[in-house]
């Protein structure tokens, strides 16, 4: 028997979903038993509006990773599960406090200070707040500190980023599982564990999750998460926009979105001319290659100007020395070139640092780097919870069945798991966070 972290990556595509335990002696914290994904229902940019639709999906999931592994996972496991979009929202919290004469820093004076700090990111009842790091200290208005803890000064100040999701998600989520979830992140924060290395993280990199109806910006430096934020703008839109211009289904455009490279050259001339493929079938569609990457580049540019103004507004654009991009949409043509040129900055597509196949890195980034996390974050729990386990198995052997009991016949009641929280999130969330920006209503049917 052993304890199972289930890390659940919810796309507006595809749901991807790995079960794994923890393992001081693996790279990232966890020994890896089983992967597996499906389409996803219900969600759209990057919430969950089906809970029930949702909730068959991960169970189907579920029931094949312990198929796999052949074990039933049900005695100790704990969720994680990731958000995107407007689900939710970041805020930096500065904070202060003044240092009696003589006392040196300590990890219980930071641990006060940052309770403090957290308590002022208090927004109201209907928000929870997932996660609150440290930026970056200051004492006595010296250059960015990462670690304050021994040093001396008079006044220290802290900058921490707060995320915020609203408890509607989260219920939502419950609802999906049937279970409580056990720890939420954001999806670029999840896969910059192994889409990032440490020497980007400690340079100075922005990823960009480039999804299907979300696009996701997470910036490091100093090994330090500076800012992360979701807008509901994805590669949904350019192939909307391609089914508008050119008079096609919305799979046609798709597939001539994925393969535009096969339609282009570096001759101007012939991208001029009318192209005929045949699709399907008995369906002849006839484009004109210059105008498919026109429409493809407008809407490329309007994601990037976005990003940029997320960027701006935290200021963490001096922060930025490389740029590495993920997701289906890092795949487009004249992606990379875009955010390079718009940036100035170097941009590649990332490359996962991992023994695993490229491809498998890529599609479970997002459910492998919260196993990581959560692995990371309740280590001391985790082993505290194997060790109990354990020692109440040694226990249960001990015992002596008396021969009158009958053992056939005494099986233990099942759970009640009945009355779980149902509401329409998409009604709650009509209002979420009144001072986020707002974005154009989009065709995402």
């Amino acid at each position: 028997m052993e304890n199972y972290i289930i890390a659940i990556d919810l796309g507006t595509s595809k749901t991807s979903l790995v079960m794994g335990t923890y393992d001081e002696n693996e790279p990232y914290g966890i020994k890896i038993k089983a992967m597996d994904s499906q389409p996803s229902q219900g969600i759209q940019r990057g919430m969950v509006l089906n809970p029930d639709n949702m909730s068959k999906i991960v169970t189907n999931l579920e029931l094949g990773a312990e198929k796999k592994i052949k074990k039933n996972t049900q005695h100790i496991k704990s969720y994680c599960v990731n958000i995107n979009g407007l689900s939710y929202r970041t805020e930096q919290i500065s904070h202060s406090m003044q240092i009696q004469s003589g006392m040196t820093i300590s990890d219980t004076m930071i641990r006060k200070f940052t309770d403090e700090a957290k308590a002022k990111s208090y927004i109201n009842d209907d928000v929870k707040l997932i996660s609150f790091k440290p930026i970056y200290y200051s004492i006595d208005n010296s250059p960015e500190i990462i670690n304050p803890i021994g040093r001396n000064g008079s006044v220290i100040e802290g900058k921490f980023l707060a995320t915020f999701v609203m408890r509607a998600v989260v219920e939502g989520l419950n609802s999906m599982l049937k279970e409580n979830v056990n720890q939420i992140f954001t999806t670029a924060y999840a896969k910059s564990v192994m889409l990032l290395n440490p020497e980007d993280k400690n340079a100075g990199s922005m990823l960009v999750d480039f999804g299907a109806s979300t696009t996701s910006i997470a910036i490091f430096s100093n090994n330090t998460l500076r800012h992360e934020v979701s807008i509901p703008l994805g590669s949904q839109l350019i192939t909307n926009d391609i089914a508008h211009g050119l008079k096609v289904s919305k799979e046609v455009a798709e597939y001539l979105k994925c393969n535009i490279a096969n339609f282009i050259s570096d001759e101007a001339e012939s991208q001029s001319k009318t192209v005929e493929i045949k699709f399907g079938d008995n369906k002849i569609v006839k484009f004109e290659p210059e105008f498919l990457l026109y429409i493809i580049k407008a809407r490329l540019e309007e994601i990037i100007n976005y990003i940029d103004v997320q960027v701006t507004k935290s200021s963490t654009s001096r922060y930025i020395k490389k740029i590495v991009i993920t997701g289906g949409g890092a795949k487009l043509v004249g992606m990379t070139k875009a955010m390079e040129e718009h940036f100035g900055k170097p941009t590649i597509v990332a490359e996962p640092h991992s023994q695993l196949e490229i491809n498998l890195i890529h599609q479970y980034a997002g459910a492998i780097g919260m196993a990581s996390l959560y692995a990371r974050d309740n280590r001391d729990n985790l082993i505290e919870r194997q060790q109990n386990l354990f020692e109440n198995i040694e226990e249960e052997k001990k015992i002596e069945v008396p021969e009158e009991q009958n053992i056939e016949n005494s099986k233990p009641e099942k759970p009640n798991k009945g009355g779980f929280f149902k509401k329409n999130i998409a009604k709650t969330l009509e209002n979420i966070f009144s001072e986020r920006t707002s974005f154009p209503d989009e065709d995402q049917k």
